[in-house]
């Protein structure tokens, strides 16, 4: 099998850069997922480039800057892959040996860097409604699942990153988001090899290099999730409170208020125009003010100081009703050493939706078998020529990916039945790939 990395690197002039084949040195991707999104971790590419044609200078400006998009694809056998859209995140420069070394991150690491201010959800609200809220202005392509378009929820997300909004969102709706073969996020269900009896490849024993270690986890004997559902109280506070100077300030609420009021500096007037937009004035020469305002947004009041000042925001708070959901493993005995697992911020998680969110961690809990095992980088189809329309019935490396639910044989006969939530692939070296997967034993 032969294979090459290409990166295409599109600069802010929209210029585009190809690096390929001899051009690349090294170039190593990991690539990650949760599937019920307790974590919601940043897959990356490091990659070592021979600039032969020194298209990046030390001195000066360089021309690479953050969140510039790299494509990476892998081509096998004259085949061209797409593997992941990412976007660099650091870069180095060796003028002397004419090497140019990128680390790059997926969308996920962009809104990890990317502020998000808050929101609350008084009444139930889709997902896809609370997604575009989390990704604000971002331009983000996303799939979404009919079952999971359907969820709603309500709740509190507060300031934080926009990665940690996400994560708010899909462990509350029972959604495991990927990046990998995406110019954005795909979103699935959660998929469990505990209480779901498919899956979507199969991985001989001959399917793998030697090096297979296989490890069970510790039992999680017990889980305690804490349900949060918010309720008007009768008592204003002070949200903020300080003197100003002149500028533009923004006023983050660090908790869900109603009834917000703002004095003080920051008021926007409102004057008399014409149809022609110039000002009304008096026979003093002084604008007509028919009003104004503070301007808010969901979470926060932007105050346009024009001279320095005391300013005062007050509001009446949500009251935080906190109720604890509690699995305890059967079978656990009286010398069994405790492992507690504690969920107390999933703040979109309430009384109505917080039974089907334990249940996801019991299940996910219980899937204690670690499988970590290196794929022969073959492209011929696994179950030989047999075609089903214009389709072959196999797979190969390639398509081996985060998110997929594999049955595994290992090297005792036994087979797993588990979900791959990381991909180490060497993507300048062969197509070496070293899967991360966690599951059941599959008995059937």
């Amino acid at each position: 099998m032969a294979s090459y990395v290409k990166l295409v690197i599109t600069l802010a002039d929209d210029s585009v850069v190809t690096y390929a084949e001899n051009d690349i040195v090294s170039a190593d991707l990991v690539e990650e997922t949760n599937p019920v999104s307790a974590t919601l971790p940043i897959s990356t590419m490091s990659a070592t480039i021979h600039d032969v044609n020194d298209q990046f200078a030390v001195f000066g400006d360089s021309g690479l800057e953050e969140r510039l998009p790299v494509m990476i694809y892998e081509v096998i056998d004259g085949l061209e892959y797409f593997i992941g859209k990412h976007y660099l995140d650091n870069w180095e420069i060796e003028e002397s040996n004419n090497l140019l070394k990128i680390e790059s991150v997926d969308i996920i690491g962009v809104l990890a860097s990317t502020d998000f201010d808050g929101r609350f959800y008084e009444d139930f609200t889709p997902f896809e409604t609370i997604l575009k809220a989390v990704l604000g202005t971002l331009e983000v392509d996303y799939s979404i699942p009919t079952s999971l378009r359907s969820v709603t929820l309500k709740g509190w997300i507060a300031p934080e990153t926009c990665r940690e909004a996400l994560q708010q969102l899909c462990f509350a709706s029972g959604a495991m988001v990927i990046t990998s073969r995406s110019e954005g996020l795909m979103f699935k269900v959660a998929p469990l090899p505990h209480s779901q009896k498919y899956h979507e490849l199969d991985i001989g024993l001959n399917d793998k290099f030697v090096d297979q270690p296989l490890s069970k986890l510790p039992l999680v004997t017990d889980i305690e999730l804490v349900a949060h559902d918010y309720v008007k109280s009768g008592e204003t506070e002070t949200i903020f409170e300080d003197t100003l100077p002149v500028g533009v300030h923004k006023i983050v609420f660090q908790n869900p208020y109603f009834d917000v009021v703002t004095s003080g500096q920051g008021y926007v007037p409102e004057y008399l125009i014409t149809h022609g937009g110039d000002h009304i004035v008096t026979h003093e020469g002084d604008q007509i003010e028919v009003g104004g305002e503070f301007t808010y947004g969901p979470n926060w009041v932007i105050l346009n100081i024009m001279e320095a000042g005391q300013v005062t925001v007050t509001g009446t708070k949500w009251v935080d009703n906190q109720r604890p959901y509690v699995f305890r493993e059967t079978g656990v005995g009286s010398t069994t050493k405790r492992n507690q697992l504690s969920v107390q911020g999933a703040t979109l998680v309430s009384v109505d939706n917080a039974q089907r969110v334990l249940s996801r961690l019991r299940d996910y809990s219980r899937q204690r078998y670690k499988y970590t095992f290196t794929l022969v980088p073959k492209t011929e189809y696994r179950y030989g020529d047999a075609e089903y329309g214009d389709a072959y019935y196999g797979w190969s490396a390639v398509y081996v990916d985060i998110g997929q639910m594999i049955s595994a044989e290992t090297v005792r006969g036994k087979k797993v039945r588990a979900v791959i939530e990381r991909a180490e692939t060497n993507l300048a070296g062969g197509y070496l790939k070293r899967i991360v997967a966690t599951g059941v034993e599959r008995e059937a």
